[in-house]
């Protein structure tokens, strides 16, 4: 299986130079049940006015499934590096199982994101019928569409809740991608009392877990 590690480029001016593009990381459970090589490297300079630069690099994996045991796992990390001079550059990352069991760790972020969408609005009805005197700030909220806008809304509901409750909530509103938008209220339920009718998945840190960094742009490593 063929894959690419490294994908990136840009220049050294002042707008839009830096290092963007694609990348990835190729984690393990164990370092024995994989072979990484490396296929293509490489990394190109063209000076001029603005200096451009681009980096390629592309590895071979081959799983061993014949030293697999139960709780093993590979899997690939796909990362982003956006431009922050581009309107709407991606940042977008996920995790793609090669072999085995998808561990906690991995597989929260997925599981975190179809779990807020899933009891978003159960966690809205709870807040509504629980403070009622905020039902003006709940119908704005609700009205609103585009993404500054609803995190505005119901950042300023948590602050509202939290000095009815006397607590601190804004680690309710930490976070500005979609799914940590749609959060907020589900944070702000929790934090008062909630419990919602399906479990929240299970958080495992990477540290936690342990796993081997097989390959990455700074090199193979097994």
């Amino acid at each position: 299986m063929r894959v690419v590690i490294e994908n990136r480029g840009g220049h050294d001016g002042a707008a839009t130079g830096g290092h963007y593009g694609s990348w990835s990381r190729i984690w393990a459970s164990r370092p024995e049940i994989v072979h990484c090589e490396v296929i293509a490297n490489e990394h190109n300079f063209r000076p001029g006015r603005l200096s451009y630069h681009s980096d390629y690099i592309e590895v071979e994996l081959t799983v061993h499934n014949e030293l697999m045991r139960e709780d093993d796992y590979v899997l690939i990390e796909w990362k982003r590096s956006a431009n922050p001079f581009i309107g709407g550059s991606s940042r977008a990352e996920s995790y793609e199982l090669v072999a085995g069991k998808m561990p906690a760790w991995a597989d929260f972020p997925k599981a975190w994101r179809e779990w807020v969408n899933k009891v978003n609005g159960e966690a809205v009805s709870y807040l509504i019928k629980k403070y009622p005197e905020l039902a003006q700030d709940f119908d704005y909220a609700m009205r609103k569409s585009s993404k500054n806008r609803i995190y505005s809304a119901w950042a300023s509901i948590a602050d509202e809740i939290g000095k009815i409750e006397h607590k601190d909530m804004s680690k309710c509103y930490s976070g500005y991608s979609w799914t940590a938008v749609y959060a907020i209220p589900v944070k702000i339920a929790l934090r008062t009392g909630w419990k919602p009718s399906i479990p929240k998945p299970i958080y495992q840190t990477r540290e936690e877990a342990n796993p081997v960094l097989i390959a990455s742009p700074k090199g193979v490593f097994v």
